[in-house]
């Protein structure tokens, strides 16, 4: 993988780690709106570093995260991925309409964490092929 495209995915990979750590703290601080937002960024982020890994570019739009998510889940047979983002797209509409309780995001946390950490070492795979 080129040096540039390593440094790019690399960054989003941090940001979806930075992004998963905020949002337990917001937690356990029970800021429900901002840790929905930071659930949905490190979803997002996760598979931003796999965009860019496999294809060299970002998913600037909602519609082509939503179907790389899909894809992927097909790819893996794992349907947890996609449910993983359906989730996520949730969890961005509840920071702006507050719908979503600590206790729904409680319940949210273990598979959003399982959904980036799959994308997350797909990406590590990527970088070292």
């Amino acid at each position: 993988m080129k040096s540039g495209r390593l440094n790019r995915a690399s960054l989003y990979v941090n940001l979806a780690s930075r992004y998963l750590a905020e949002a337990r703290d917001y937690l356990i601080r029970g800021d429900c709106e901002k840790a929905s937002e930071s659930l949905w960024g490190s979803l997002m982020s996760a598979l931003n570093a796999l965009s860019i890994a496999r294809m060299g570019e970002p998913l600037t739009e909602h519609h082509k995260a939503k179907s790389f998510a899909k894809q992927l889940s097909l790819e893996l047979s794992d349907p947890k991925i996609y449910k993983a983002f359906r989730d996520a797209e949730k969890l961005h509409a509840s920071f702006y309409h507050k719908f979503l309780t600590l206790e729904d995001l409680e319940e949210l946390l273990p598979s959003m964490e399982l959904a980036v950490k799959k994308i997350l070492q797909l990406v590590e795979r990527s970088i070292r092929s």
